[in-house]
């Protein structure tokens, strides 16, 4: 039998890898109304991750995204449950200021996945030169007509977190419902000094309504200077939204301060 000619395998061209491409977001400024504008930050597919607080101007708003930038990289998030049991997160600064808040989400882990995105966008996301109108921002002053007298009374607590030592106040309603809460603090003093000044500009009717992505109203309590004190939980309509505005002024009038 004659010897057959083996012959070598052919070489396979190997093909150049495709280089995945990389999600770039976007940042956006937009203005809200009446002089007021906020920065958002938008993943590739446009879903918004996060939306600043209210800057008096375009610049303001411009730095606002630096800061927040700076903040998401030193990783100063705080996951916090409202009174529906859902979650959202709080993005702040190193002097604890309120920079931005999450949207809502109906499990802990969702609200991690959020935070993930967050910072897997935020540094690479590019900037956006047009200024979009998003005029959302309803200014609500509270029904004054409030009887001081009346039985049914709110209660402030000065509440000290188990974990941390540090402190907040709390508004509650006479029914025991959670109605503000503020930033915590690490002294019992400067938890009683915030709840001086929510008091103050509750009573000052210094309240906005705004809405946030899936279209849902939240209430913010501000200081003059427009920086966030504290917020209400959201709600699907703007009367239902007003009436917890109402009810938070009430009680912040009735209010008597509980003891620790």
């Amino acid at each position: 039998m004659a010897n057959e000619k083996k012959t070598a395998p052919k070489k396979t061209e190997e093909k150049p890898a495709v280089e995945k491409k990389k999600a770039i977001g976007k940042w956006i400024v937009k203005h809200k109304g009446d002089g007021e504008y906020a920065s958002y930050l938008l993943a590739s597919n446009g879903e918004v991750l996060l939306v600043s607080e209210i800057y008096s101007s375009v610049d303001g708003a411009l730095q606002g995204i630096e800061t927040i930038k700076k903040n998401i990289a030193l990783g100063n998030f705080e996951l916090v449950q409202d009174k529906a049991k859902r979650y959202f997160y709080k993005l702040k600064s190193s002097a604890n200021r309120l920079l931005c808040v999450g949207e809502v989400y109906s499990t802990k882990q969702s609200c991690v996945n959020s935070v993930d995105s967050v910072k897997r966008f935020a540094e690479s996301a590019v900037l956006s030169e047009k200024i979009e109108e998003d005029l959302t921002i309803v200014a609500y002053m509270p029904n004054k007509n409030v009887d001081e007298k009346s039985p049914l009374k709110g209660k402030w607590k000065i509440v000290e977190d188990d974990d941390t030592g540090e402190f907040c106040a709390q508004l509650f309603a006479s029914n025991g419902e959670l109605l503000l809460s503020s930033e915590y603090v690490s002294t019992e003093k400067a938890a009683k000094t915030s709840l001086q000044n929510i008091r103050k500009n509750a009573l000052a009717g210094n309240f906005i309504i705004d809405r946030d992505k899936n279209k849902n109203y939240v209430f913010k309590l501000r200081n003059e200077k427009k920086s966030v004190l504290c917020m209400g939980a959201s709600y699907k309509t703007l009367a239902a939204c007003q009436k917890a505005v109402d009810s938070t002024y009430r009680f912040c009038v009735t209010a008597v301060v509980d003891k620790l």
